[in-house]
């Protein structure tokens, strides 16, 4: 799932049905950048595909849904959705025209990033670095808990690793 899909999802599922009916949402401004990192098990991202995720309402009720619950949902979805630290981001843009006493167009623009990922696969479509891979989301495992040994076979136990 890409992130404007994430973001679309999250939005519809915190606002009224009511709130959605003259909504929508697009990619605008996409670029491909190269990025290659090892995620082991065969995997690895071969780059990055950075783009605009718009969302626009073309008659949002700004008196009677206050638009900062929006921005909060937008706001609150990129804290929870990491994005590769490496690349820096615009923060979101937000335009509002107003259309009469009680509605505006509404469209928000966040950047976005979706990684482009491969998994070896014989049947894979895409030849890279003499093998053939196919598109994959990887899955990449994280360490709950671990001992340290130093000079004797009794570990010491680490605590407080963060899991996500």
């Amino acid at each position: 799932m890409s992130q404007l899909d994430s973001l679309v999802s999250f939005i519809r599922e915190n606002v009224p049905a009511r709130l959605m009916i003259e909504f929508d949402n697009w990619m605008d401004d996409p670029k491909l950048e190269q990025s290659h990192r090892g995620y082991g098990e065969g995997q690895r991202r071969i780059g990055v595909l950075i783009y605009d995720g718009v969302v626009s309402w073309d008659r949002f009720p700004f008196k009677t849904f206050d638009p900062q619950i929006v921005f909060a949902l937008i706001l609150s979805w990129l804290a929870e959705n990491s994005r590769p630290d490496e690349f820096t981001l615009d923060v979101p843009r937000i335009d509002l025209e107003l259309i009469d006493d009680d509605v505006a167009i509404l469209t928000i623009t966040v950047s976005l990033i979706d990684e482009i990922c491969l998994t070896e696969d014989d049947n894979g479509l895409i030849p890279f670095d003499g093998q053939k891979w196919k598109i994959s989301s990887p899955v990449i495992w994280t360490a709950e808990s671990a001992d340290i040994f130093s000079v004797d076979s009794v570990g010491a136990p680490v605590t407080g690793l963060e899991t996500s």
